[in-house]
């Protein structure tokens, strides 16, 4: 190609036609370009033709001078690449930081710091985990250090974090075992301080300190020590037995210097703060009242006003509740009866030979009596002489419940099986064909004849 372009050089082109020296120095006028033997002959080429092949040839180098420089744009293209690819990964990290900070974001939120729970009221525990959305798992141990429903261990420390809606473990006591067997020191020869840190120790709830009067042991002298329940003793003692240490308050004073408020207006609980407060020893009675509500003071054996010394003793009746007369059943159906509602009544029925049907059999406690509202009283109504329905085509185990249901209310009947053959078809083998009693009433403890077929 460039040998070609350099027959165009000014030495060898005067703009008409092409001056070479591989043509024998022959001139392109004075040669016809092609052979004798072609179609066409030209004794001239036409500068039109020759400015085309220029055009054409200046093309081409044009085109060769293009592909230089797309050489170098492809160069360029490279470093393009490489800042295009630098630029996916920065929008890749920025990409995966937003989503750890979203994420740690939500976890922030969703975080809950555990604070110091032991030592806590469990009740405290429970409101703290209702208002941080925790999930409270409770185990509970006996402790003797701790009272009960308080905190003895937690999951995980203080300053630790867990999620929301997580589950969160706490051990809680339950008060000291109540089956522990406790050793019991000689408190005959105990003070009153020593004894009542036994007491506290060792969680003795069940041991009651009773201070009395006494002519012969001095003031605070421990006077006797029983226990309550069977095969209790200093040897074989647990905290949940009862136990009451009897000590000596000294002599009770003659002089009549306290005087007696009217308990009829307080209760039982006032009556004890005040028999506490001035030493006195007070005698409990109860009984219902168709006014007083239970533990109210009905009445007292010292009238209000008046002055007692320690010495004497103090009456008093408390109530049991408000009372509700018994009313007689005699004169109410079964269902009035079940339906009763100002007492707690338990309906029965039974067979009866002697009283009839629906009639009243007892009640447990007498009419016209006057209990409380929680008094549970039991009546029962006759069902009559027991009557024996048509039981034919039962099955043999038919019969049993069958008897066994009548039996239940006072009935006392017996059957005897008896098995025959028989040519009713319609009877399937072992079914009841008849019984010697049927559609009838039987007397109480009869026994009934049950046939049975056999083939």
């Amino acid at each position: 190609m460039s040998d070609f372009l350099n027959k165009f050089e000014d030495e060898n082109y005067d703009g008409k036609s092409i001056i070479s020296n591989d043509f024998s120095s022959e001139k392109i006028n004075d040669k016809p370009l092609f052979n004798s033997d072609e179609t066409y002959q030209n004794k001239t080429v036409n500068n039109s033709v020759i400015n085309e092949q220029v055009t054409s040839v200046k093309k081409d180098a044009i085109m060769q001078n293009n592909d230089v420089n797309n050489d170098e744009i492809i160069v360029k293209d490279v470093n393009y690449s490489k800042n295009q690819r630098k630029r996916k990964i920065l929008l890749i990290i920025g990409g995966i930081a937003s989503l750890i900070l979203i994420a740690l974001i939500v976890l922030m939120i969703n975080i809950v710091k555990v604070p110091n729970l032991v030592d806590k009221d469990l009740s405290q525990v429970k409101s703290w985990a209702k208002e941080a959305n925790v999930n409270l798992i409770v185990e509970k141990k006996y402790s003797n250090k701790y009272d009960e429903n308080i905190v003895l261990k937690q999951e995980k420390k203080k300053g630790s974090h867990i999620l929301k809606k997580s589950n969160f473990e706490i051990v809680v006591s339950k008060g000291a075992d109540p089956e522990e067997k406790i050793e019991v020191p000689n408190l005959m020869y105990m003070d009153i301080s020593e004894i009542n840190e036994w007491i506290s120790d060792n969680k003795l709830d069940n041991v009651e300190l009773k201070a009395v009067y006494s002519k012969t042991y001095p003031k605070d002298k421990v006077m006797s020590i029983s226990y309550e329940g069977d095969f209790v003793s200093a040897s074989n003692y647990h905290r949940q037995d009862a136990m009451i240490i009897k000590v000596s308050k000294g002599k009770a004073s003659l002089t009549k210097n306290i005087v007696v408020p009217d308990f009829k207006t307080t209760d039982k609980y006032e009556v004890q703060d005040w028999a506490q407060e001035y030493g006195i020893t007070v005698n409990y009675y109860y009984s219902t009242h168709p006014k007083k509500v239970k533990n109210a003071i009905i009445k007292q054996s010292i009238k209000k006003g008046e002055k007692m010394s320690q010495s004497q003793s103090l009456s008093v009746t408390v109530s049991l509740g408000k009372s509700v007369k018994v009313p007689d059943f005699s004169k109410m159906t079964k269902a009035s009866a079940s339906s009763y509602s100002s007492i707690k009544v338990s309906v029965k029925s039974k067979y009866d030979s002697k009283v009839k049907y629906g009639k009243l059999i007892s009640q447990s406690i007498q009419a016209g009596t006057y209990v409380t509202s929680s008094q549970k009283i039991n009546v029962t109504y006759s069902e009559g002489k027991p009557f024996i329905d048509d039981i034919t085509g039962y099955t043999q185990k038919d019969v049993e419940k069958y008897f066994y249901n009548l039996n239940l209310k006072g009935a006392k009947l017996k059957y005897k099986i008896i098995k025959e053959t028989s040519n009713n078809k319609e009877l399937l083998k072992n079914s009841v064909l008849r019984t010697s009693i049927q559609n009838d009433y039987a007397k109480i403890g009869a026994t009934i004849k049950v046939y049975i077929k056999k083939n």
